[in-house]
């Protein structure tokens, strides 16, 4: 089965094509965007703060969305955020105008559903379905909207993988969220999404929190978390109350140890570069190197020279903030260890705006990290630098 993808010599015409987009809609600028592998979101804003997501996709991708779509030669806009009013039109049609006059430059890639998750070719290689290929977990659970929802279905099913859906409730950017579950064993799939829905009514206030954090620990080991880890995420919720945008921060923080193992490294499952997706009780955890080292050698077997790959990515040292803005840091080491250069990271969970970003980026340098890695976000919001360069 071949997939369409955007290569990475595009990035600049895609920035280029929506540019042009936003300078031909009155009223709009290019907020941020991202290109996930076979399709670009783009956020536009208005001065008035309101934001509008557009995406870009293959012509011929089967896109499991309901909102206004237009085709050039070579490219399928979509329309993620309601359009209501005739700026919402103006800029849909700006966006097609600038499609044509720049597609002549657009070429797309195409490779196998195999080859797809192969770290080497720049990929992004989802280690957690080789795991549950290889049986490793028992099952995989992940947050799409709607638009995302059926290529990803699709690529799982041409891996041989049972799956099923949820709405669950919540808003992911401008779409609709849904839960894909994800297993080899279709009653492991109907486990997680049973679990899902219970989940999804104890949020709305049934039980409370204490039914949230005792699921929670039920839930861990339903997708094979170890269970030391999923009962801190329980002692968080029971405790805290955090919220999905404020829980990373607080399970870093809890997890900091002087030298995490890169392989833990789980702040970074934006690039999709994580071998985990949980949150370590530490980073120094046993139980859960041991199934990152048992994912990374599913890996390796299916992809020679992937694991090596994962570890060079992962050795970075990385700072996430209390609302989750994160950045990949380079340290002076020294006498004293201080912050002499940040790169803005990306989240999937929640799609930081580009001036959030900035702002982390422009407040980090020169700072020293405290004697657990503290360090001061924008506004003084509180951060963690977590230093998995210092572990490899």
């Amino acid at each position: 089965m071949l997939l369409h993808i955007i290569p990475r010599e595009l990035l600049g015409l895609v920035e280029e094509l929506l540019t042009a987009a936003a300078q031909a809609a009155p009223g709009w600028s290019l907020w941020s965007f991202r290109i996930e592998n076979a399709w670009v979101r783009a956020f536009f804003r208005q001065a008035s703060g309101e934001t509008f997501e557009v995406q870009l996709h293959h012509p011929r991708t089967d896109i499991a969305a309901t909102g206004p779509r237009a085709r050039t030669e070579k490219l399928a806009i979509l329309a993620i955020s309601p359009v209501r009013t005739p700026a919402h039109r103006a800029l849909l049609a700006a966006v097609l105008a600038a499609a044509r006059t720049h597609e002549s430059r657009w070429e797309w890639a195409t490779i196998s559903a195999e080859r797809r998750d192969d770290p080497r070719d720049d990929l992004r290689c989802n280690a957690e379905v080789e795991a549950v290929r290889a049986g490793i977990k028992p099952a995989l659970r992940v947050t799409l909207r709607s638009a995302e929802l059926a290529d990803t279905a699709r690529r799982m099913r041409a891996l041989g993988l049972a799956l099923g859906y949820v709405r669950t409730g919540e808003k992911a950017q401008e779409g609709q969220a849904f839960v894909l579950a994800v297993s080899r064993d279709p009653a492991a799939v109907s486990r997680v999404l049973a679990l899902e829905r219970r989940l999804t009514i104890a949020r709305r206030g049934a039980g409370g929190l204490e039914s949230q954090a005792a699921l929670a620990v039920e839930y861990g080991r339903a997708l094979g978390y170890p269970d030391c880890c999923a009962a801190a995420h329980s002692e968080r919720i029971r405790r805290d109350n955090p919220g999905p945008r404020r829980e990373p921060y607080l399970a870093a923080s809890a997890a900091w140890v002087p030298r995490p193992r890169p392989r833990l490294n789980n702040l970074v499952e934006g690039l999709r570069h994580s071998l985990i997706s949980f949150q370590p009780c530490s980073y120094a955890c046993a139980a859960a190197a041991a199934l990152a080292d048992a994912i990374s050698d599913a890996v390796e077997r299916r992809h020679p020279g992937s694991a090596a790959a994962f570890d060079r990515r992962l050795a970075r040292a990385v700072v996430i903030t209390a609302d989750n803005t994160r950045a990949f840091v380079e340290l002076a080491r020294g006498e004293e260890t201080s912050i002499r250069a940040a790169t803005p990271l990306p989240s999937v969970h929640d799609q930081a705006t580009s001036l959030e970003l900035e702002a982390l980026v422009s407040v980090l340098v020169g700072q020293i990290p405290g004697a657990r890695g503290e360090v001061a976000g924008p506004d003084g919001l509180p951060a963690a630098l977590l230093d998995f360069e210092a572990g490899a």
